[in-house]
């Protein structure tokens, strides 16, 4: 019985919708009419006599009393009660198909009413109102699919220090969402209303997720040997299973209508900033303890030329052979300690080929550490030819860590350029610097402050003239644009000028650093 008043309901609201169609389009085809005849005595046109000038025209003031007169309809429906409650759970549960009858209506009425030089009977503004007279059945659908979405949330992420979701928990959580999203994109207009919709749950989602990770020194604590603890464990769990919600609702993106996709988009990125935040400590700690190994550096002599009488802290050897640094021995074991006991551990692993909202931690990684290498070595100073040789195998070794565990290289992009220019720039004749295409690569910073290890130690470096360490320096150059790191060392040059002026040697090189200025 409640199927044959539903079919009889849904099959008297197709009539209604052909019935607005009819009497909208004969009001049009009589203003139509009317508009271009004239009191053949008077002279004054058919419209103007039946339309006042302060008036609407004929079609807006039809659909301005169908629009009142839906509207009062509708809400009378929405009320509590036992003659109608029936009418109204259907229009409710229904609203997506209600929704779509009344657009392939309006759709139907533009097109029929659409004639060059003519005005439609209908503008998109009205479509708006039109369902907007469908507002007390609207709201009441959008309030029962957020509860619905909303549940689905707090039970797969039901917040504080409770066991993480279940992958069955999570898939359920996102295809409760991804039904409501589907069912709502039968109409353009309610796609967007529900994808706002969904946005307000997966806000709660982010913040129930925010609750359930793990805080304290021990999501902190990165370093070789040490497993990931119980912690970190614990928020790389629920980062991926936020990566799984963000990937697979994002899958969605294409196919709803435009009206849809920015909400939804916007919403997504929210869970992406979660899922980032949960983990960002890991890496933070990760990346300022691989710091700390190559700021060791600045503790090593390179000041070498040539072959030594035995073993030097450095690594080079009586005949010449050079052997990684210790610091970056260091720094790659616990380079690739991170790949197999924390980035292991996510799901999906984080890579270039595979989008994921780790991929972007893994990235900036494996570029602060490339960049991090080239800015200290190029402070380095004085630097012999065994140092270069050091140099130059350390990044290597480095290079090598970070494309195997963190990030290919090629896809690195300038990072990565960068480094392989500075190796080339260290064995380049000072003549040849302004003429070298590595310039193109390197930051002029960079480039100016090698060149002072070619000058002599009278000659203060920008750090050195200020009094700074080089990490404190490198902070400052963190939060500094280049032109402001080059003024730097431009006001350096400029007060070791008794120094520099006194050697023609140290006048052209720098003669070279003030052209790069």
């Amino acid at each position: 019985a409640a199927a044959s008043w539903q079919d009889k309901l849904w099959s008297g609201l197709k009539e209604l919708a052909d019935g607005i169609v009819t009497s909208t389009t004969a009001v049009w085809h009589l203003q139509r009419v009317v508009a271009k005849k004239k009191d053949p005595l008077s002279h004054v046109c058919f419209l103007d006599a039946l339309v006042p000038p302060d008036q609407p025209l004929l079609c807006q003031q039809f659909w301005d009393d169908l629009v009142r007169m839906l509207l009062d309809v509708f809400t009378a429906a929405s009320k509590p009660s036992t003659k109608t409650g029936f009418v109204r759970d259907a229009l409710v549960a229904g609203y997506p198909k209600l929704a779509y009858t009344f657009e392939a209506m309006f759709e139907r009425l533009a097109f029929e009413t659409t004639m060059k030089g003519v005005t439609p009977a209908v503008t998109q503004t009205q479509l708006q109102q039109l369902l907007g007279a469908t507002s007390p059945m609207q709201g009441a659908y959008l309030a029962i699919s957020l509860n619905r979405m909303s549940e689905a949330v707090t039970a797969a992420f039901p917040g504080g220090a409770r066991s993480l979701p279940s992958p069955a928990d999570v898939q359920k959580c996102i295809g409760v969402i991804h039904d409501e999203l589907k069912v709502g994109g039968i109409s353009p207009q309610l796609a967007a209303l529900v994808a706002t919709t969904s946005g307000t749950a997966l806000a709660l989602l982010s913040e129930k997720a925010e609750y359930m990770a793990a805080t304290g020194p021990e999501v902190r604590a990165v370093s070789h040997g040490a497993p990931a603890s119980a912690a970190q464990a614990r928020n790389i769990a629920l980062c991926s299973q936020l990566q799984e919600v963000h990937r697979s609702l994002s899958s969605l993106l294409p196919k709803l209508p435009q009206t849809a996709a920015p909400a939804l988009g916007a919403s997504l990125e929210v869970v992406q900033a979660t899922a980032i935040e949960i983990v960002a400590p890991i890496f933070k700690s990760a990346v300022e303890t691989l710091e700390n190994y190559l700021l060791q550096m600045h503790n090593t002599d390179f000041s070498l030329e040539g072959a030594s009488d035995g073993p030097t802290s450095s690594g080079t050897s009586a005949v010449g052979v050079v052997d990684t640094s210790r610091h970056v021995t260091a720094a790659a074991m616990l380079i690739s300690h991170f790949r197999s006991e924390f980035l292991s551990k996510f799901v999906p692993l984080p890579s270039p080929n595979v989008p994921s909202c780790v991929g972007a931690l893994v990235e900036r990684m494996a570029a602060r550490m490339l960049i991090f290498f080239v800015r200290h070595a190029s402070l380095v100073r004085p630097l012999g030819h065994m140092g270069k040789l050091q140099l130059a195998k350390d990044m290597a070794e480095l290079q090598l860590a970070v494309g195997s565990s963190l990030y290919p290289l090629e896809q690195l992009g300038q990072p990565y350029r960068i480094l392989k220019a500075f190796r080339s720039l260290l064995f380049t004749e000072t003549s040849s610097i302004l003429s070298s295409p590595l310039l193109r690569e390197l930051p002029p910073s960079v480039t100016a402050h090698h060149i002072f290890s070619r000058l002599p130690a009278e000659v203060q470096a920008p750090h050195e003239r200020s009094g700074l360490t080089a990490a404190q320096y490198s902070l400052w150059l963190d939060t500094h644009s280049t032109e402001e790191a080059l003024a730097g060392v431009k006001q350096a040059l400029d007060a070791s000028e008794p120094q520099w002026r006194a050697s023609p040697e140290a006048a052209g090189i720098v003669g070279i650093i003030l052209q790069l200025c």
